[in-house]
């Protein structure tokens, strides 16, 4: 075979040379060579002789003009790509890359054709360790990738890959553009085109979270990080219990440090899984060793740690040293930046584009960590409190603020601080009275010359365990003008006994 194979390239050559300009001399001697590179790649494993006779088969200057002829070379390149995993070096492995793509921009693939992506497909596998993975990706067009290509799936070597192949291109390219800025390599305008591309993804496919993750940190490079926060606000609204919005805003806040570390740590507080968090856990390990609050620093290390022990990931050389050193094995006692009231913050955060109210809590549930409050003449709301309150009472005068839903009836509180005072309002007044009860003596009642309010036992049982109200009492007492749902009715009652 291999003999008929050499006759054939003698014949062909011969007639080429009679006539080289003949394009049908040029042709045959071409599909032999193909022959060739087609043994190099299947029977006879052999790269340097792929290379030269590719070379040979370059010069006839065909492949612009004949699909079919570069659509065959192209499966003898994926072949050959599939054998750079040989390489234990990893230089070896990028630069055998290099010498392939530097190949296939002179074919003229179909880019209707299998081959054509399987291309694309075989280069991917290096997009994290090969450099030029992004030049290939503005050469190969980024518009060509299908629908298909957004959807996860199993890699060649057998797992299921975290993001699709679409994503993790994008993601690849976005991550190289960042770098390229920072080495002057890019500028905004080609920046501006790419965002434009990451938009059109972004709203073709959704839940691809990490492509918007990655639109926000490309315009932090074209916008002021306070335009980026009112653009990126209504994301994190929506998905404040996605891990990466909050990284995204610790780096919005990266001048703020207190905000910078409070935002990475709701980032690790959210639920994920720790192999996602432990760039964060890194972040905060390092933040927390340069400040001494080394059980912090311990914490995040063995998360880190943890995190790592699921998939193929290295330990970094700076991770190892840290566990060695005399604080990692004695940090024991309370973390002062672990306790820190991150979720107070960030929670300002959220709300940062509302505006402040006040109003008065007439009822809390503790169990439940849940208060009613009033803040308007017949306008109250619910809303869900955490520790950042403090020890939330009936009576207390709260500041905060509220997403307003189907015309103000809807409210959301999501940030609140208790104050000290408010003025007195149609709704919140502080009233001087006796005590009088119901015939029965079950329910208590402040009296003023002009009006009998109810006192609800939960005040002041609340206010002090050890009182009870007796009648005659003169006493100094918040109200509120409240909703009564057993009633049905708007009507004063009293909210703290002062």
């Amino acid at each position: 075979m291999m003999g008929l194979l050499d006759e054939a390239l003698a014949m062909a050559q011969e007639e080429w040379k009679a006539a080289p300009d003949d394009e049908k001399t040029k042709t045959n001697l071409a599909w032999v060579y193909f022959a060739f590179c087609k043994r190099y790649t299947d029977a006879e494993l052999n790269y340097a002789k792929f290379v030269e006779t590719f070379d040979k088969l370059a010069q006839l200057d065909l492949f612009s003009t004949n699909n079919v002829l570069s659509n065959s070379v192209a499966t003898c390149i994926v072949k050959l790509l599939s054998k750079v995993d040989t390489f234990e070096d990893l230089d070896k492995k990028t630069e055998r890359c290099d010498e392939l793509f530097s190949m296939v921009k002179k074919l003229n693939i179909d880019k209707s054709e299998d081959v054509y992506y399987d291309i694309f497909e075989r280069f991917y596998e290096y997009r994290d360790t090969w450099d030029s993975f992004f030049s290939f990706c503005r050469w190969w067009g980024l518009e060509h990738l299908r629908p298909q290509d957004f959807h996860r799936q199993t890699a060649r070597i057998g797992k299921k890959m975290i993001v699709s192949m679409g994503e993790g291109t994008y993601i690849a390219c976005a991550k190289r553009m960042l770098k390229e800025y920072e080495w002057g390599l890019q500028g905004v305008s080609d920046i501006n085109k790419f965002i434009g591309l990451l938009d059109n993804v972004i709203e073709q496919y959704r839940g691809l979270y990490w492509l918007e993750y990655y639109k926000y940190k490309l315009m932090l490079i074209r916008d002021d990080n306070e335009e980026v926060m009112q653009m990126f606000l209504p994301v994190v609204k929506k998905r404040s219990s996605e891990f990466w919005t909050w990284l995204l805003m610790s780096e919005i806040f990266a001048d703020d440090e207190e905000k910078h570390v409070a935002c990475m740590l709701r980032a690790s507080s959210c639920k994920a899984k720790e192999v996602f968090l432990s760039p964060i856990r890194y972040k905060l390990a390092k933040y927390m060793i340069e400040h001494e609050d080394y059980v912090g620093a311990r914490y995040e290390i063995e998360q880190f740690l943890y995190g790592r022990q699921f998939g193929d990931y290295s330990i970094p050389e700076e991770v190892k040293e840290w566990t060695e050193m005399s604080w990692f094995k004695s940090a024991q006692g309370t973390s002062t930046v672990l306790s820190m009231p991150f979720r107070q913050i960030t929670d300002a955060i959220l709300a940062s584009d509302l505006p402040v109210l006040t109003g008065v809590v007439t009822y809390v549930n503790h169990e439940k960590s849940i208060a009613t409050l009033v803040y308007d003449y017949q306008r109250n709301a619910f809303f869900k409190f955490n520790e950042s309150v403090g020890d939330l009472q009936s009576g207390d005068v709260v500041k905060f603020k509220a997403e307003f839903k189907a015309g103000g009836d809807n409210v959301k509180v999501v940030a609140a601080q208790v104050i000290d005072s408010m003025p007195e309002t149609d709704f919140y007044r502080t009233v001087k009275g006796t005590v009088s009860t119901n015939f029965m003596g079950t329910s208590f009642f402040l009296n003023t010359d002009d009006e009998n309010i109810y006192v609800p036992n939960t005040v002041f049982d609340n206010n002090d365990v050890n009182r009870s109200l007796y009648v005659g009492d003169e006493i100094t007492c918040r109200v509120a003008y409240a909703y009564n749902r057993k009633q049905d009715r708007w009507n004063w009652v009293v909210v703290k006994i002062l």
